[in-house]
């Protein structure tokens, strides 16, 4: 049985080794930011630098929630409560970014693809969770955990929060059809860097009374 938590600054290098190994091998992040490096070493370095920052901004600002099976950390969602505390340089300074000075070329090409990307699926404002993040161990892709954390895990937390609406950003068509298969619609499509970005959203409030 999946348990979903809120997480903390315990499990911070256990959400680091499941986000780097889900998206690794992912198709942009291979095609787009793996070239950038000289060696798989200095990318997976990168990965997990990257990603301890983005969860320890999320754990301090919004929230970092788990998906565990039998103790085993299996899934880590990082996400943004549009219209609270603003995640911007100085939040991710504070994080660590700053010690990734070697790596600032690489940052600028992730920030222009993720940064300029996700800017449709902030404009919706209050009442909003923004989906930053959705990392799923490679053992367990392709077995429902990703729907079961929207459905069981993320509409949850936004009933809890008191949100209407779940946005987020992807860049391959079978993620937009995964999405569309867990209720969200498109919103937007576009090209941002090179890189097809597609937004999406998914209204709760026909789901929960708020």
């Amino acid at each position: 049985m999946i348990h979903f938590r809120r997480a903390d600054e315990r499990d911070l290098a256990a959400a680091v080794s499941v986000l780097t190994a889900a998206f690794a091998e992912h198709e942009i992040y291979r095609e787009k930011f793996r070239p950038l490096f000289g060696s798989n070493r200095s990318y997976i370095d990168f990965l997990n630098r990257l990603h301890a920052v983005m969860v320890k901004a999320a754990m301090r600002h919004h929230i970092c929630l788990l998906a565990e099976v039998d103790g085993r950390l299996m899934a880590v969602v990082t996400i943004h409560k549009l219209g609270s505390h603003p995640v911007g340089i100085l939040s991710f300074l504070r994080a660590g970014a700053w010690r990734m000075w070697q790596y600032i070329p690489q940052l600028l090409a992730f920030q222009k693809v993720f940064g300029e990307g996700s800017k449709e699926a902030k404009k919706r404002g209050v009442s909003t969770l923004y989906l930053e993040l959705l990392g799923v161990l490679p053992d367990y892709q392709g077995q429902g955990v990703g729907g079961l954390f929207i459905s069981k895990g993320l509409e949850l937390l936004a009933k809890e929060e008191k949100c209407q609406r779940l946005t987020l950003i992807t860049h391959t068509e079978s993620n937009c059809r995964f999405y569309k298969k867990n209720g969200f619609k498109q919103l937007d499509v576009r090209d941002v860097e090179g890189v097809k970005t597609w937004t999406f959203e998914k209204n709760l409030a026909d789901v929960y009374t708020f």
